[in-house]
Order: structure tokens, then sequence, then C-alpha cells
């Protein structure tokens, strides 16, 4: 089973826990981890994730995983627990590579439903000294808060603080100039780095 996030294992075993199974329902699988968060998550749960790579990002589980799957050779599938709306690196490349994929989106990301008035004037007068984006997602919606008109007027005024280079890449792409990014893809390191 590879996990994507750390929402995606909460999500996954709220489901599961619903159907009445537990975590012994996962009892001899081989799980992988996008990150230490995500492995965490799955310690929670009373489960030690098989594989975390060193860059806690898709790109890298997928490159750290392929080897490991073409040494155990052929596998009846693979389970991929992920958001609907997340990158599909993983299920691209794991069925590019000739594995059979159950590709698990258990939860979606959505955007708040607010208008972005007070964020623009805030951002216009400088009361907001950085945006954290954690996901390219996070990017995608908090740039949909504004029209093009007034995306145009604040991208240039928005100072990105991105949790790893996927996302740095997002905002750079939407414009957004970047202040910090986290040299590894967790929170805690984002935080270090903010001070």
């Amino acid at each position: 089973a590879v996990f994507s996030s750390a929402n995606g294992v909460e999500h996954f075993f709220r489901l599961l826990f619903q159907t009445g199974l537990d975590a012994r329902a996962l009892a001899g699988l081989k799980l992988a981890a996008v990150g230490l968060s995500t492995a965490d998550a799955l310690a929670v749960h009373g489960l030690k994730a098989d594989l975390v790579p060193k860059s806690f990002d898709a790109d890298h589980l997928l490159k750290a995983l392929l080897p490991r799957l073409k040494a155990q050779g052929t596998r009846q599938g693979l389970m991929l627990v992920r958001a609907l709306e997340g990158r599909d690196v993983l299920l691209k490349g794991l069925q590019a590579a000739g594995h059979r994929v159950v590709d698990l989106p258990v939860y979606r990301t959505v955007a708040a439903q607010r208008e972005g008035s007070a964020v623009a004037q805030a951002l216009l007068e400088g009361k907001i000294d950085g945006v954290t984006f954690t996901s390219s997602s996070t990017v995608t919606h908090f740039k949909a808060l504004f029209n093009a008109r007034a995306w145009t007027r604040l991208a240039p005024k928005v100072r990105g603080l991105c949790l790893g280079p996927i996302t740095r890449a997002s905002a750079e792409a939407a414009g957004i100039s970047i202040a910090v990014e986290a040299r590894q893809a967790t929170l805690d390191v984002l935080l270090r780095a903010l001070v």
C-alpha cells in the first residue's frame, strides 16, 4: 500500500473503521509513505512504513519504490491512497512500469468558499508578510480567490512560503515570488526556515 499524504492515512483509516475493519486488514502488506508526516500518521495506527524516500514528494517515492517492486517480482497489485486532486505521478509511473494499481482517492482538497477582497486589501497594504503554501492545490485555491485582473496586481505582492520544490514550482508558475522554501517538505522544516 502506498500512502501519498498524512491526510490520506487519516481518511483511509476512517473509511476502514466504518467498514468494521481495523489496521489488522493491512497485515502482511508492505507500506510506503511519501514522507515523515505520512509515516508518523501510519505509526499512530500501529503501522511502520517500510519505505520513506529521502526527499518527501511523489517523484522521489516513485523513484525509490520502482526498484523495490522490481526486485519483489510479480505482485497482485498495489493500493495507492491519495487525494482525488493529487498529482498522478505515482499512479501513472506505477502503471507505466507494468504494475496493477488500485487508485483509492480517499479525500478531496476543496477551496474555501470565500471572496478574496479582504485578503487582497491586506496584501496591497503590506499587512501580510507571507502566505504559506503546502501543496500545489493550495496555490491553485489561493489564486482562485481572485479574478484574473486582481491576481495580476496581487501576485507580485505575495511572498510565498513553500513546502518543497513541487509547491515552489507551482507558486512560481502562478507568478508568486518565493520568500522561503522548506529544504525538506515538512511543516517543521518550513517553520524552522522562517525563524
